[in-house]
């Protein structure tokens, strides 16, 4: 089995962020339980669902990279249920500077990649490749 690496700590973290979006879009954002396909449900003030939103907090600055790597299995997931809802995927990315997001779309350039820093073999997969230049800022 797969080793968890999702913390509390950083559970934590992803819910402040949700709390710090709701505020400035004007929306409500619902935490999904760990280990679900998404991270969380982004709703207008009606309740009706908005998107899908994966969350990222990285310890590096935005543009450090020309690309973002996301897992193709997570990115797979994501798009399968946001075709099925018909709802848009975000991709929400706090970095050390700001916060930027995308909207996730089903065809990137994939390749092997992932982390190096945890002596997880597991952690280098195909990836997605996202190009930070379809990123906005968002706060």
């Amino acid at each position: 089995m797969r080793k968890i690496y999702e913390t509390s700590n950083g559970r934590s973290m992803e819910h402040n962020l949700f709390n710090e979006l709701s505020e400035k879009m004007n929306c409500v954002c619902i935490t999904t339980p760990q280990l679900c396909a998404v991270d969380g449900l982004i709703c207008r003030l009606d309740g009706s669902l908005w998107c899908l939103a994966e969350i990222k907090i990285r310890a590096n600055a935005s543009n450090k990279y020309t690309t973002y790597l996301l897992s193709s299995e997570k990115h797979k997931n994501i798009i399968d249920i946001s075709e099925i809802l018909k709802v848009p995927a975000l991709l929400i990315v706090k970095f050390t500077d700001c916060v930027m997001t995308t909207t996730l779309r089903d065809n990137y350039l994939t390749s092997s990649g992932g982390r190096t820093d945890r002596d997880d073999i597991q952690d280098i997969e195909l990836c997605a490749y996202i190009p930070m230049s379809e990123f906005r800022l968002v706060l």
